[in-house]
C-alpha cells in the first residue's frame, strides 16, 4: 500500500456460518510498511494487521515481491494468523493485467500448522477485476468495481457457495 493512504473496507456476509461482518482500517505509514486493525462483527474480536514488504517487486523482470505480515487471512474469518507471500503483477496490454500471490500462512499463537495461500486478480477493463482466492480452507470467487478512484465494491462468494458484499474507500493524503 503507498504510503499517505488509509483504507476502510466493511465486508457483509449475511448468511455467513462463521462470520456475517468485518470492518477493516489499514494505513500506508511508509512505502514498505502498513498497520491495520479490523472488528469481527459475529464474534466480536478485534484483529491487527502489519505488512512489511521485504522486497519490492520489480516491473522489469520477473522479480516478485516478498510480504511478510499477520492479520486475518481467511475471507469472512475472525482469525489472526502470520504469513509471507510472494507477488506479482503481469501486464499483458494497456487495460489487461493479472496479479498472482502465493504464500503460507499459520495461525497464531499456535506456529505448528501451515496452510497455503493464493489470489489471482486479473483486471479486465479500467474498472473492472474478477478475482479467485484460496484462503487455506476454501476458495472464493468474486468481481470487484471501481466507480472512481476512492470508492470500490465487490460481490463474491465465499467458500463457493455464500453470497457477500465488500465497499471501501481509499484516502490519499
Amino acid at each position: 500500500m503507498p504510503s499517505g493512504t488509509l483504507i476502510s473496507t466493511g465486508m457483509f456476509i449475511p448468511e455467513g456460518e462463521d462470520e456475517i461482518g468485518v470492518l477493516n482500517l489499514r494505513a500506508g505509514v511508509t512505502s514498505w510498511l502498513d498497520l491495520g486493525f479490523g472488528y469481527t462483527v459475529e464474534s466480536k474480536k478485534l484483529i491487527w494487521s502489519v505488512r512489511l514488504q521485504l522486497l519490492a517487486e520489480e516491473e522489469s523482470s520477473w522479480r516478485p515481491g516478498v510480504i511478510l505480515g499477520t492479520g486475518s487471512v481467511q475471507i469472512g474469518g475472525s482469525d489472526q494468523s502470520v504469513f509471507i507471500q510472494l507477488t506479482k503483477a503481469l501486464d499483458f496490454s494497456e487495460k489487461f493485467s493479472a496479479r498472482f500471490s502465493f504464500g503460507i500462512a499459520s495461525l497464531l499463537p499456535d506456529l505448528d500448522q501451515g496452510y497455503f495461500l493464493a489470489n489471482l486478480t486479473m483486471t479486465v477493463t479500467e474498472r473492472w477485476s474478477p478475482f479467485l482466492s484460496y484462503d487455506g480452507r476454501d476458495f472464493h470467487v468474486g468481481l470487484s468495481w471501481l466507480p472512481n478512484d476512492q470508492l470500490f465494491i465487490a460481490v463474491l462468494l465465499v467458500e463457493m457457495k455464500t453470497p457477500s458484499v465488500l465497499v471501501g474507500y481509499r484516502w490519499i493524503f
